[in-house]
């Protein structure tokens, strides 16, 4: 049999291969030219924080402050200084999705779900079709949701009230 340890391990080898494979591909994508519309918007964007410039897009033809306005977003600004905003975006994208599973697999293990079952939604979101394709296909700023509404519910489990209300906001 396997061991508890070993499906924590499993899983979080799943999300580090899953980072890295589709953050790679979806930056070869990138650089093949092979990009969505969303990229170029938010990689403007994120330079425009990033040197505290005038947040308008010449992409959408409109300032950044409407449909694609994301208070958030600005935590990711620092990313916008090296010149590489578009891939860090990707990146950043890729590591926050396959951070997802071990934080699933935690939950699990904490309502008391045996090692493989615990295992088993952690690593079924990762090969799920649906998740892979909204990483490859561009970058969004929703993608980074399920690793705050999980980590706010591992927060809950844990009583931590200020982590849980952090990470809903």
């Amino acid at each position: 049999t396997v061991s508890e340890g070993h499906w924590r391990v499993l899983v979080f080898a799943a999300a580090a291969a899953y980072a890295a494979i589709v953050g790679a591909v979806s930056i070869a994508r990138l650089e093949g030219f092979i990009a969505g519309h969303d990229l170029a918007i938010f990689g403007q964007y994120l330079w425009q924080l990033a040197h505290i410039a005038r947040p308008f897009s010449t992409i959408t033809h409109r300032a950044m402050l409407d449909d694609h306005f994301q208070p958030s977003f600005a935590l990711l600004a620092p990313l916008g200084l090296g010149g590489y905003g578009a891939v860090a975006l990707l990146a950043v994208q890729a590591i926050a999705i396959a951070a997802a599973a071990p934080v699933l697999h935690h939950i699990a293990r904490r309502r008391g779900a045996a090692g493989s079952i615990a295992a088993l939604p952690a690593l079924l979101w990762l090969a799920s079709p649906v998740v892979v394709r909204a990483n490859l296909f561009d970058f969004h700023p929703d993608s980074l949701v399920p690793i705050c509404l999980l980590g706010a519910v591992a927060a809950l489990l844990a009583n931590r009230t200020w982590l849980f209300v952090i990470l809903l906001c």
